[in-house]
């Protein structure tokens, strides 16, 4: 891609319906697309496939009969919104996954039961607010990667060998966390590690088999 091409990312079939009388039936949605291909649109974000069958049907419709832009379906970060998405998007030539995570001040108290204050706090994470992503250290990206993960709201956390590659100040930090996780978000946790005092201090009950 040309380094200075602006990609026009178009959001009026997921978006743009949500505004008041703005309802569009499947045939309707696909009279826009076309309309936004002869526009020369990039990618057209035909809808948010696990929302509803209409969204869904709509999405694959688009997919057989748009060829120029790609075609992309919204998605929480969840398993299953994902795996909807793609059915969804099976048929394009070109598809793309649109995954977002809710972090205003509402979803925040509805999924963490903490304002936005309060969840940086908590992550230890409140001084990297405006720093870039690939400026961070190690330890400072496993703490907004755990923030991410709590966002999306998970039965439980999977977390595999958090600890490697960092020192033991910046370990003791994360192991810190998530004892807080453990203890105030009563949050489930499968933990693989192959340090046993990792596992000793994060788990109420240790099995060990032979």
């Amino acid at each position: 891609m040309i380094s200075n091409h602006v990609v026009f990312f178009d959001t009026t079939l997921r978006d743009g319906e949500q505004s008041p009388g703005c309802s569009m039936t499947t045939q309707e949605k696909l009279t826009m697309a076309h309309a936004l291909e002869d526009l020369g649109v990039d990618v057209i974000e035909a809808g948010f496939a696990m929302a509803s069958e209409g969204d869904f049907a709509a999405i694959a419709t688009i997919t057989q009969a748009i060829r120029k832009p790609r075609i992309a379906s919204l998605a929480r970060a969840k398993t299953e919104d994902i795996e909807m998405a793609a059915r969804a998007l099976q048929f394009a030539d070109r598809a793309r996954i649109h995954v977002f995570l809710a972090s205003s001040d509402l979803h925040l108290e509805y999924k963490l039961k903490m304002s936005r204050a309060e969840a940086l706090e908590f992550l230890g994470i409140a001084h990297l607010a405006r720093r870039y992503p690939a400026t961070l250290s190690g330890g400072e990206a496993k703490r907004v990667a755990i923030g991410r993960a709590l966002l999306a709201a998970p039965r439980f956390l999977l977390l595999d060998e958090p600890l490697t590659s960092l020192d033991a100040a910046r370990a003791e930090e994360i192991l810190r966390l998530l004892e807080r996780i453990r203890d105030e978000l009563k949050l489930p946790t499968l933990l693989v590690s192959h340090a046993s005092t990792e596992v000793e201090r994060l788990a109420g009950e240790v099995v060990t088999l032979d």
